[in-house]
């Protein structure tokens, strides 16, 4: 934009106003960014406006996109001018993204949040179902729970990562997700052929982050979700502007992730009391996990909800036992053992 005696803006100015030249497409190209440049800029005819330093890969999307949309002169005033922020919309609107998870609180807050950073996004409840629908679609990246019901989070990625299965791309970036905030996870996920992590609940920024980091291209580890050696205790059970912040200041969808966690907890805790009353040790676990995540998404504090413990490896059943059943029996002593989600949301 600033050149010695004719700036761009200028130029493009003598560009369009010549009937032999004004049919030529224009990219403005600044280190200097000022209020009012694009809105101006747009009404000269600039095709786009980018900002320096620019990406290579950013440059190339301008110019696939500048390029691949034939337009008159008449037709410019009606065309917006692309920019940076386009061109990544452009971008994420591209790109496919499947999450298994099969918690229908976390699912839900997933998939609207991934909605609302401009992706789109396929559900499975399960790794076997993750497996199937990679056979059937070219996906881009993979969201993965690590415990799920009949194929957990590390047998789908041993099925994805095997070169004989019929999975379209055996190199698909897969992140894991889980609620477990204990040291070694990172670790016990790359080595079952994951490339990263996140730990639940799961922030707005540090999922785009991610995404963008590996398709980008990028392969290094992340070392912003290494959990601590244990949970930090918050000081509230319930923190709504905490949750409305994760879900993107979107009120309405938290009033609905909070009211399915309502109606889908009370039989998640059922079903682990019957699992303790019989000793089914396999469902405890599993039925641990489950109320675990959907209250990291819903409650930021680990309070009452399960498998918080810390210690070693093989005590965590046992730690998830114990407090889920303690957590249980003072849940049982309250006539409404959620009111103050009910009071927080004006739900009554």
């Amino acid at each position: 934009m600033e050149m010695a005696e004719m700036d761009g803006e200028t130029l493009g100015q003598n560009i369009k106003q010549d009937p032999a030249l004004r049919e030529t497409l224009l990219v403005m190209m600044t280190s200097v960014g000022r209020r009012g440049d694009v809105a101006r800029l747009e009404k000269i005819g600039f095709s786009a406006y980018l900002t320096k330093p620019v990406k290579q890969s950013q440059l190339y999307n301008c110019l696939l996109m500048v390029t691949g949309e034939k337009f008159s002169a008449a037709d410019a005033d009606k065309k917006q001018i692309i920019t940076r922020h386009i061109i990544a919309e452009n971008k994420r609107q591209k790109i496919r993204i499947l999450l298994a998870e099969d918690n229908v609180t976390n699912q839900k807050v997933a998939l609207k949040t991934l909605e609302k950073l401009g992706y789109r996004a396929d559900a499975v409840v399960d790794g076997s179902e993750a497996v199937k629908a990679l056979e059937k679609t070219a996906y881009d990246l993979v969201l993965m729970d690590c415990q799920m019901p009949k194929m957990d989070g590390f047998e789908a990625t041993e099925v994805i990562r095997d070169v004989k299965s019929a999975v379209r791309n055996h190199k698909i970036p897969v992140i894991a997700m889980t609620a477990h905030a204990m040291k070694g996870d990172r670790e016990k996920c790359i080595e079952a052929g994951m490339d990263d992590y996140l730990t639940k609940p799961v922030n707005p920024k540090a999922l785009a982050e991610m995404i963008e980091k590996w398709l980008d291209g990028k392969s290094a580890v992340s070392q912003s979700s290494e959990p601590a050696d244990g949970t930090t205790p918050a000081e509230n059970i319930f923190d709504k502007a905490g949750l409305i912040e994760r879900l993107m200041d979107d009120e309405e969808l938290v009033k609905e992730v909070i009211e399915g966690f309502l109606e889908d907890i009370p039989h998640r805790i059922a079903a682990l009391k019957e699992a303790l009353e019989r000793g089914d040790t396999p469902v405890v676990q599993r039925q641990a996990h489950t109320i675990k995540g959907a209250s990291a998404s819903t409650l930021p504090s680990p309070r009452w909800c399960p498998g918080t413990a810390t210690g070693r490896r093989q005590k965590i059943l046992r730690a998830h036992a114990t407090l889920i059943t303690r957590s249980w029996l003072a849940l049982q002593e309250s006539s409404d053992p959620f009111g103050y989600l009910h009071v927080a949301l004006d739900c009554r």
